[in-house]
């Protein structure tokens, strides 16, 4: 794959479509088992894999996600942030945002 940010937004749910039937038939299921398990329909699963799918739902992505057992693939979409040295005070206690009332 090159560089993500020169795919559109279509062309990456194409490579996920085609990516996930591969991991599909290498778990050897049918798209109407994967269907069922995911609990969408099989056009859909259809439509993703071949790539006509172009605006898959996140929730609907997440689930066939869970059925191939690549879920925490997820969790790489948004990582966590971790703490910033910068928000924390010299005794360890994170600082608070300081919100100003409207005058």
């Amino acid at each position: 794959m090159r560089d993500i940010y020169q795919y559109s937004t279509p062309e990456i749910i194409q490579v996920l479509g085609q990516r996930e039937r591969t991991y599909r038939i290498r778990l050897g299921l049918t798209q109407k088992e994967l269907a069922e398990r995911a609990g969408i329909s099989v056009p859909t699963l259809q439509a993703f894999e071949n790539g006509t799918n172009k605006d898959i739902s996140f929730s609907t992505l997440l689930r066939v996600l869970r059925s191939i057992n690549q879920l925490e693939g997820a969790d790489t979409l948004l990582a966590e942030i971790p703490e910033s040295p910068y928000l924390m005070r010299d005794n360890g206690e994170q600082r608070q945002r300081v919100r100003h009332k409207k005058a």
